[in-house]
């Protein structure tokens, strides 16, 4: 699949990549490792910060997340990769950010060496996004607008690498007004 899910692998790096935001999110954690980052600007990004913590000392995975270390090299990478793309598909399904904010995505989904696949990445951290989503409903269920709402941003973020990005977010954005029937103009 697009994902890599079908492996147990795959299926143990998706659980792995949830821990590890659900991680980043635990403030006495997240307070430890942000004394290492440049910017307190990037504790916003809770993704970032268990990055940072991740790079900064390999050797410390077995501490901070042993089950991210017992993971196979290639899935370890997708998942950095993934995290640091500093994407974030809730604020882009809501246009909460500027076309700016594709480029890393793009850039994510050109990369191919040595067996890695970003388009495969960039899917990956997309359906973890969403799956994280979920798990904070109330319900732990996606409601249909909600569902719709990410597959089409899914849908739209799958031309990236064959139109630039600020092409894929002039079309999202004249989608949405056409919805609310407002006039849209990209010139």
């Amino acid at each position: 699949n697009a994902c890599g899910l079908a492996t147990p692998d795959g299926s143990a790096a998706m659980l792995v990549s949830l821990a590890l935001v659900a991680l980043g999110k635990v403030k006495a954690w997240n307070s430890a490792v942000v004394l290492g980052l440049e910017s307190a600007a990037e504790n916003i990004n809770h993704e970032r910060v268990v990055l940072h913590a991740l790079e900064a000392d390999p050797e410390q995975w077995s501490k901070l997340a042993p089950s991210f270390g017992r993971l196979p090299a290639q899935w370890r990478d997708l998942i950095k990769a993934g995290f640091s793309s500093d994407f974030l598909l809730g604020q882009f399904g809501q246009m909460e950010n500027v076309a700016a904010s594709l480029l890393p995505l793009a850039k994510l989904m050109g990369q191919s060496s040595d067996g890695f696949d970003g388009r495969r990445a960039a899917n990956f951290y997309l359906l973890m996004q969403v799956l994280w989503i979920t798990g904070q409903m109330p319900t732990g269920k996606i409601n249909l607008v909600l569902w719709r709402t990410f597959k089409h941003s899914i849908d739209t973020l799958a031309r990236l690498g064959r139109e630039s990005p600020q092409r894929v977010y002039d079309e999202v954005l004249r989608e949405k007004a056409m919805g609310l029937r407002l006039a849209f103009d990209d010139g």
